[in-house]
């Protein structure tokens, strides 16, 4: 099985980041104190978004980010229905990925790619 690190190189993927002080779209999650915007590059095409981790997390890099949109991405499928707002953010971040990917590598990815 593939490493998510090896999935990065073999396609060529890139992201830049920068440290930010909190989170400017509303998203709030108990115990993330460590923020980050981001943006990941592939084939001329790129998404952006924020990041955030515990007080553990300190830096983060292209695999980090990417595994935590695939489990965003395929979490909605196990979310029940009531939840609207996640599971809305879930496939917005499964569009995104795909749109940036394709559906072929967007498969690989969710399904073929060992998670960290």
């Amino acid at each position: 099985m593939t490493t998510i690190y090896e999935f990065i190189v073999k396609n060529k993927i890139t992201m830049t980041y920068s440290k930010i002080q909190k989170r400017t779209d509303g998203i709030y999650w108990k115990g993330m104190e460590n923020h980050w915007k981001f943006t990941i590059k592939h084939d001329n095409k790129q998404i952006s978004g924020q990041f955030s981790g515990g007080s553990a997390i300190t830096d983060i890099d292209c695999a980090d980010v990417l595994n935590s949109l695939v489990i965003d991405a395929t979490f909605y499928d196990y979310e029940p229905e009531d939840n609207k707002r996640l599971v809305k953010i879930c496939k917005r971040t499964k569009e995104k990925l795909i749109n940036l990917l394709g559906g072929d590598k967007f498969n690989e990815l969710c399904y073929d790619v060992e998670p960290l």
